[in-house]
């Protein structure tokens, strides 16, 4: 009971925070820079998973037990797999391309069409290792305590260890990685960029250390919103590889439904640094309130 009305909080939030993220976009076209467009489709991701996704975790949690059938388990947790792994190469996305506009300011950027279409081959990408379990490599199945259905990651079986093995390469070891490389870059370079200007010009530096520390601000809301997804699947990543290379009986059902229930969080968290960190966007919500 007290799981699931934490997820009736969790998806209503979620769904109320990312519907105004989208209309906030969508009424101020000149918000969307091509770094908005990952946090865009992330949002139409997390608003799909509050509205259409968590709820049957929140029927299964007042009934103790999965009531909609090997189709339903199987459905459930291909949709919320394909989320949450699409979530975190997204986030990937954002942090290179930030630091590719940082560290290369004279070569060409990314364009808004160039983005979609990344945007596209990650949804694809992440589908198809969403397809894996339905057609045989591992399998989906209840996990925790067993109101609610996941990668079968509690298992010794060798196809299902390989499997776990490739997703936590895959979609956390490499993105993670990846983010940390390219924000030290961000602020090794902004450093640099920062002393070379006063070096330079002095007191007459004024507007260009102006665009350094909006740059500085843009690369830091892109840490924070990567730093705070980290954190939140970081646990659930940890239970998983555990259980795929140790004692899977060894985690008792709430161990493992702890990690998975905060995971759900990360729905939250993107909408909110937004509104914190982004006066343009918060420009666009009052906009939008008023309108």
């Amino acid at each position: 009971m007290f799981v699931a009305c934490i997820l009736i909080a969790v998806a209503v939030s979620g769904f109320f925070l990312n519907t105004i993220t989208i209309l906030t976009f969508n009424k101020n076209r000149d918000l969307v820079t091509v770094s908005d467009l990952p946090v865009l489709s992330i949002a139409v991701a997390d608003v799909v998973l509050a509205a259409i996704v968590t709820p049957f975790a929140v029927a299964a949690d007042f009934l103790a037990e999965w009531p909609f059938g090997s189709f339903g388990c199987s459905w459930y947790a291909c949709v919320s797999a394909i989320i949450g792994l699409g979530t975190m190469l997204h986030h990937t996305v954002l942090a290179v391309e930030k630091c590719w506009t940082i560290h290369c300011p004279m070569t060409t950027h990314v364009t808004h069409k160039q983005m979609l279409k990344i945007i596209v081959v990650v949804w694809i990408f992440t589908g198809l290792w969403g397809i894996f379990p339905l057609i045989g490599w591992s399998s989906y199945g209840p996990e925790g305590t067993g109101a609610s259905c996941s990668i079968k990651w509690q298992s010794d079986d060798l196809v299902d260890t390989s499997f776990i093995i490739c997703i936590f390469v895959l979609f956390f070891l490499f993105p993670v990685v990846s983010m940390v490389v390219s924000y030290a870059i961000i602020y090794k370079d902004l450093q640099q960029m920062a002393k070379r200007a006063k070096r330079k010009w002095n007191d007459e530096a004024q507007q260009t250390l102006e665009v350094l520390l909006a740059r500085k601000r843009a690369g830091l809301t892109g840490f924070i919103m990567v730093a705070s997804f980290v954190v939140v699947w970081t646990p659930y990543a940890i239970v998983s590889f555990y259980a795929a290379f140790f004692k899977p009986q060894s985690i008792s059902p709430l161990a493992a439904t702890i990690p998975a229930m905060f995971a759900k969080t990360s729905m939250l968290l993107k909408p909110i640094i937004y509104v914190i960190r982004r006066k343009r966007f918060r420009r666009g919500v009052k906009k939008l309130f008023k309108c």
